[in-house]
């Protein structure tokens, strides 16, 4: 089976060849996306290329933008557009991969980012928890994405003004135990992920 086209070596690197961009600018956009494809693991050797779909709806992503966009002669954009156009030759036929792309080359022709674009890339990364009895749907109208598992736990995802997911969530359960052990390792387990909400540095609390 052919291999495809890798994203940093065969599309980015050879769109930055060909420019005309400043060495400076070139090279914090190849660190930038080669730090990328070490935390989303979009690569050709060994990666998923689907998650290059969470990429390019990312914060991260956005940084990319604003990194081109330094550029003063303009053509920072022209090149990230030529990216984005390579990569859909390329992925095309992957919609996750497909959708992120037409959702950002919207954006570079003057258009807003659809706020159901983010979702759409965190649907399919959680799709997962449906494996342990979580039910997830996303609401278009309302542009949000819900998490349950019934009767426990209610996650509720939106998009802010400023493109930040914004996670707010329930949890209600009743748990009995016939000894302390299981009860303490229980009350352990919730507080450390209680810990680890608080120091990610979100903002979202718990009811």
């Amino acid at each position: 089976m052919r291999r495809r086209p890798d994203f940093l070596r065969n599309i980015v690197n050879r769109a930055l060849a060909d420019s005309a961009l400043p060495r400076q600018v070139v090279e914090e956009i190849r660190q930038q996306v080669g730090r990328a494809e070490d935390r989303y693991r979009f690569h050709s050797f060994g990666g998923n290329i689907e998650r290059l779909a969470e990429y390019i709806m990312s914060e991260d992503f956005d940084q990319l933008i604003l990194a081109l966009k330094s550029d003063r002669s303009g053509n920072g954009l022209k090149v990230l557009e030529s990216i984005l156009n390579e990569a859909l030759q390329a992925y095309g036929d992957i919609p996750r991969v497909r959708k992120a792309i037409e959702a950002r080359l919207q954006q570079l022709h003057g258009g807003t980012l659809p706020v159901t674009a983010k979702l759409e890339t965190l649907l399919a990364e959680v799709k997962r928890a449906e494996k342990h009895g979580a039910v997830i749907r996303l609401d278009k109208k309302a542009a949000t994405l819900i998490v349950e598992v019934p009767g426990i736990l209610r996650v509720e995802v939106a998009v802010s003004d400023s493109g930040e997911l914004v996670a707010t969530y329930t949890l209600k359960a009743r748990a009995r135990h016939r000894n302390v052990a299981e009860t303490a390792k229980l009350i352990n387990r919730l507080v450390e992920a209680a810990a680890g909400i608080r120091d990610s540095g979100q903002d979202t609390a718990a009811s």
